[in-house]
């Protein structure tokens, strides 16, 4: 079996747990008393788990956040994007999103449902357009149902029926700095 690498991370918390960053990196946070063999022990019991979230992380394609080129051309493109999806949502009666664009590292979009802002990452533009689309579309959804239940998907797969294939596609992505 392949040597798993890993750094440890002292810190006052009352667990030992394992993070596998999207590069790949293995973080392995100890609390401050604990035996470092316990850690070993642990990280060893875990080793199918980690190599296995590792190799995911390798077939990631990265996309480096703070070197995108940011342009007036991929700000209409988005907005385009968005103009495209919205009349799928005509039967809901959703208000036109007021739209902002950002470079973030843990989320494509989000939505403020109370105000109707709706948030892009600029990394959108680095994507195929069916992950574009579907973020869209998950971003609108917000705007009628603001969590993740059930009612959420319900009308995420009634406009997209195919919203799991391009989620997937998006999963093969990931955004650092």
């Amino acid at each position: 079996m392949e040597e798993i690498t890993y750094e440890y991370v002292r810190k006052k918390v009352k667990n030992i747990t394992i993070r596998v960053k999207k590069d790949g990196t293995v973080i392995v946070t100890v609390p401050l008393r604990a035996d470092i063999k316990r850690a070993e022990a642990f990280v060893e019991m875990r080793a199918d788990w980690i190599r296995q979230k590792v190799q995911e992380a390798g077939r990631r394609t990265i996309i480096h956040v703070d070197d995108l080129e940011w342009t007036d051309r991929k700000e209409q493109y988005l907005r385009e994007v968005v103009a495209k999806m919205y009349p799928l949502f005509a039967a809901y009666q959703i208000p036109y999103p007021e739209l902002k664009f950002r470079k973030m590292v843990s989320q494509y979009g989000n939505c403020r449902t109370r105000t109707g802002v709706i948030t892009l990452n600029k990394a959108l533009t680095q994507l195929p357009l069916e992950c574009v689309e579907y973020v869209v579309v998950h971003e609108l959804a917000h705007l009628i149902e603001a969590n993740h239940g059930k009612n959420f998907y319900r009308v995420v797969g009634h406009v997209m029926p195919d919203y799991r294939i391009r989620e997937e596609r998006l999963q093969q992505y990931a955004l650092c700095h």
